[in-house]
Parts: structure tokens; sequence; C-alpha cells
């Protein structure tokens, strides 16, 4: 179905002449290879981005940095059909060695990766504060300690440290963050 320039009327009618028992997308889990896939219809599709639509807070002109591939389930429902639904922002790396590039530039408010995107930054975060000269690595170590706690504290060491670190990494302004595939450690 084609869209014109004046779109929303002929989007609408093209969503409602959509059979909710009409196969929409062939799912194969991980490391099970072909033919252990599972159909899910147009209307498991519109049911699964309902919840998450009703559990996530995406905003209209949310920015979201798309790292996970469009073959994951996560992403596929939290990802491009919640972003469509909601109007959200996707942006794409540029490639898989650019990622934490695309997050610095992009600062997003939303970020879908998988596991091993969280762990290189926490590599990359140890690796920094180890670097650093040793009254920083006393600071950061302090703020680490004073956010798991929460209350004053973490507050204070959110303002005057974390923030610095996030918007280094390109988190600062990120509200949303999922993983798909397998989870953080």
């Amino acid at each position: 179905v084609f869209v014109d320039s004046g779109g929303s009327a002929d989007w609408a009618l093209a969503v409602r002449s959509i059979d909710v028992d009409q196969p929409a997308v062939v799912q194969f889990p991980r490391n099970e290879g072909f033919g252990m896939g599972r159909t899910l219809t147009h209307g498991d599709l519109m049911h699964m981005v309902g919840a998450a639509r009703a559990r996530l807070p995406i905003q209209p002109n949310d920015e979201r940095l798309a790292v996970l591939r469009l073959s994951d389930i996560t992403e596929r429902i939290w990802g491009l059909y919640l972003s469509l639904e909601t109007r959200c922002i996707s942006n794409y790396p540029e490639g898989p060695d650019t990622v934490i590039e695309n997050l610095q530039e992009l600062q997003p408010t939303i970020l879908g990766v998988d596991a091993a995107v969280w762990d290189h930054l926490q590599t990359l975060a140890a690796a920094r504060a180890k670097s650093a000269v040793a009254m920083q690595r006393l600071v950061y170590g302090w703020a680490l300690r004073a956010a798991r706690l929460g209350g004053p504290k973490g507050r204070l060491a959110d303002l005057f440290v974390l923030r610095a670190v996030r918007r280094e990494f390109g988190l600062n302004r990120l509200r949303l963050a999922y993983v798909g595939g397998a989870s953080v450690g």
C-alpha cells in the first residue's frame, strides 16, 4: 500500500485493511536454526506493540539509537514497530565499529543494544577510570558507591560526577534503555 504526501488517512485505511490473522513475521529463536521459526500474525504484533506502549514511555520526539539487529524480536517490537507507532525518531549506527562514536554524537533518549555493547561501555569506563589521576579515581569511586546507595549523596554524586561521565559516553539524555538477546551481567 502506498501513502501519498497527505498521508494519515491513507495510512489509517491501509492499517484497517490488514487482517489480524495474516502472517506478519517469521521469528527464528537465537541458535535454533531454520525450521524452528514461529509465525507471528499482525494481531500478535499489535498486541505486543500495545503492551510495550503501555509500559514504555516513548514519545514522538524521542531520539533512538538502534544497535540491535532487526532480526532480534526485541528490536523488531520495541524498536521498529513501537517507533513507527509512537513516531519516535530512529537512528542507526554508521557501522559496528562506530557505535560508541554515534552514541556520543547523537546523545539519544532511547537506546536498544545487546549485552556486548553494555559490556564494552563498562570496560571503556573502567579503563578510563584506571588511567585517570588518583584524585579523579577517588571521586569516581565515591560517586559510584553513593549512587548505588541513593539519597542526598547519590543525587550529589550524579550532579557533580556521574552526569559528566554519562555525557562523555553519550548517555546523558537517556531515559529508556533496553537489552536484546543475552542478559547483562
